[in-house]
């Protein structure tokens, strides 16, 4: 945002759980003249009931308060899709070909083994007919304070055999739960497992084998997207209890509220794991809490990095030379780069210019030896290794004399954390303002929260019609 004015401004969200809208946070700005960026963090907001096979949308509103207008540039959210990663199960009872319908109350519970968390619980339903069948699913934590609803789901229209998926945030410590299909319309029911019993898979998140090494620092970065953390207290003599808790860097706002907090036994040379909801990667900070108040002794944390079920897409082959060539690592083609302050040179080759990234949203202006006409059909052809945790890149053009504008950019969906140097395509004549004289250029390579990590530029071209060649698909090994 513009921090022009000293007025204030209001992000808030619709919390489907509570029906209710509830403010995420606010921005009072400070009339200093530049870009800044303000994140907040809340994990239960976008929890809904599920309707018609959709989960209801999740609002975002940001709302000038009526004192001043706001300048926005840039809105990113930071979540983790659960269906891209890796599960393993924890307890299961599978289903029999016996099935019975749904008539009031049907109530399951399920027992996870120790040490493990739960993250999601799978029923199969029966469907008799085709006609308006639905299904409600709960899921409580059964705790010693008493039971807590932790999931509450809605199914509609389910084929006859189709999995009911219910997921749930971690309840810390939980090992029991009760697993509860209720408000039957229709023709819709259950299968029965081997014992008479509502069937059901209960799972976790599979752990990435090659995992990153341990840090004995209590704020520490994390480059990949992780559930948990295995915690050892070296100094633990014979043993400690404490209370673990989690926050996470806010760009612009310090730390955020307790992601996940959980009561854990430590003993001499035996890790102890923490599990919440999965985080995206970002700067952490690990606070160990006894009754007398921060405890002192040194921890050796390593993330529970998250699997993926499929590994990240291969590099694209680069398209035929060709174009109009803006930048090229070698220097063969004459140019004139000026980095912000936020990017810092670390050495070229042929094939690259390694930058180091600094602070987010860093950029380098280019200006190329010669003017480029803006035509129809022409595409953005980036050559770009991003090993950050950008999500994306945003390129800037200009006339001679004109400022940089955000209608005048395209974001570039990138790589995450990324060891292969991509060309990355992007059609420009879609937008509305590419037309006229193009002289210079602004790259951010690493658009967002993205705050340190290594970027490798190669080559920048603007590709006519004649000159693009679409790559083709690259066939992954088995």
């Amino acid at each position: 945002y513009l921090d022009a004015g000293r007025d204030t401004f209001k992000i808030n969200v619709f919390n489907q759980w509570t029906g209710q809208w509830q403010e995420l946070g606010a921005v009072n700005k400070t009339d200093t003249g530049v870009w800044k960026i303000a994140a907040f963090e809340a994990s239960e907001w976008c929890r809904s009931p599920r309707d018609s096979g959709e989960d209801v949308h999740a609002d975002i509103v940001i709302d000038d308060a009526g004192d001043g207008c706001e300048s926005i540039a840039d809105v990113e959210l930071q979540f983790v899709p659960a269906r891209e990663w890796q599960r393993r199960t924890l307890a299961a009872a599978e289903p029999s070909t016996q099935h019975q319908a749904v008539t009031n109350v049907l109530n399951r519970e399920i027992e996870i083994p120790a040490g493990q968390s739960l993250y999601g619980i799978a029923v199969p339903l029966w469907s008799g007919s085709l006609a308006a069948n639905l299904v409600r699913g709960r899921v409580y934590a059964v705790t010693d304070a008493g039971e807590k609803l932790i999931t509450d789901k809605q199914y509609t229209l389910p084929a006859d055999g189709d999995w009911f998926e219910l997921l749930v945030v971690p309840e810390a410590g939980c090992l029991r739960y009760r697993m509860e299909l209720s408000q039957p319309t229709g023709s819709v029911g259950w299968y029965q497992s081997a014992d008479g019993a509502l069937a059901y898979r209960a799972w976790s998140y599979a752990e990435q084998t090659d995992n990153t090494p341990a840090t004995v620092a209590k704020t520490f970065t994390v480059r990949e997207p992780f559930f948990g953390l295995r915690v050892n207290v070296s100094n633990a003599a014979p043993s400690l209890t404490a209370r673990c808790r989690l926050r996470r860097e806010l760009r612009g706002n310090g730390w955020s509220s307790v992601i996940g907090e959980q009561t854990l036994t430590f003993r001499k040379g035996e890790p102890a794991a923490i599990y919440f909801e999965p985080q995206t990667a970002g700067s952490y900070q690990l606070e160990l809490l006894s009754d007398d108040g921060v405890i002192s002794e040194t921890a050796m944390i390593s993330p529970l990095l998250l699997a993926r079920r499929e590994a990240v897409s291969p590099p694209l082959p680069f398209a035929k030379p060709g174009g109009n060539v803006l930048f090229e690592p070698a220097a063969t083609h004459r140019q004139t780069l000026k980095l912000d302050a936020g990017l810092a040179e670390a050495g070229r080759n042929a094939d690259t210019l390694k930058l180091t990234v600094l602070s987010p949203g860093a950029g380098l202006e280019l200006t190329p030896d010669s003017r480029l006409t803006a035509k129809p059909g022409q595409v953005l052809a980036l050559q770009l290794r991003n090993h950050t945790d950008a999500a994306f890149a945003r390129i800037y053009w200009a006339a001679r004399d004109a400022d940089f504008a955000p209608d005048r950019s395209v974001l570039v969906p990138l790589v995450q954390n990324d060891s292969e140097l991509r060309e990355y395509h992007c059609t420009l004549d879609l937008n509305p303002s590419w037309r006229g004289q193009i002289s210079h250029w602004r790259i951010e390579p690493a658009n967002g929260l993205a705050a340190n990590g290594v970027i490798g530029l190669g080559a920048i071209r603007v590709l006519n019609d004649a000159a693009f060649v679409p790559p083709k698909p690259v066939k992954r090994s088995p």
